[in-house]
């Protein structure tokens, strides 16, 4: 995915990385946290700049829209599938595929963490705007913390918003 995609900062675990260009992660006590290694691979750990993570999303993007990319665009109608439905809780009506989720707001994408950061990624298929978002501060530590993030998210879709016009 790296090279084909020619996403020059991604890496697979801290070891694929440069660690100088890594960002220091906190908790949200602004307590600066160690380097650490993701031990339930594959389940994450790939680190990459904001600028690869665009990248990726677009390749998503288009993906999503029927071309040919990185795999076939018939492998890739097969991934977006919807395999699963929240029925009930708070992420209910929010449906699931092989990694991505459709939010009730019919935006699809995906996030991922860990202690010390976070990145989300996420497009409308309508639209054709995507936004990302990473931070060295993980907000699932309280729910306290994840109100900012959801104020940043929501200017970020209103901004996306206000470019189709």
């Amino acid at each position: 995915i790296f090279e084909p995609l020619k996403l020059h900062s991604a890496g697979w675990g801290i070891d694929g990385v440069n660690d100088k260009k890594i960002a220091s992660s906190y908790t949200q006590d602004t307590l600066l946290l160690p380097s650490l290694k993701i031990i339930t691979y594959p389940d994450g750990g790939i680190y990459m700049n904001s600028q690869d993570l665009g990248k990726y999303l677009m390749s998503l993007m288009n993906g999503y829209e029927g071309e040919d990319g990185l795999i076939s665009a018939s492998s890739f109608k097969e991934i977006m599938k919807v395999q699963h439905e929240e029925k009930q809780g708070n992420f209910k009506g929010t449906r699931n595929g092989l990694f991505w989720w459709q939010s009730k707001d019919g935006l699809v994408g995906h996030n991922g963490g860990d202690t010390g950061a976070i990145a989300i990624m996420k497009f409308n298929p309508e639209t054709k705007l995507g936004i990302t978002f990473t931070s060295n501060i993980d907000p699932t530590e309280s729910d306290a913390l994840l109100i900012p993030f959801e104020k940043i998210l929501f200017t970020l879709k209103r901004y996306g918003t206000l470019l189709e016009n």
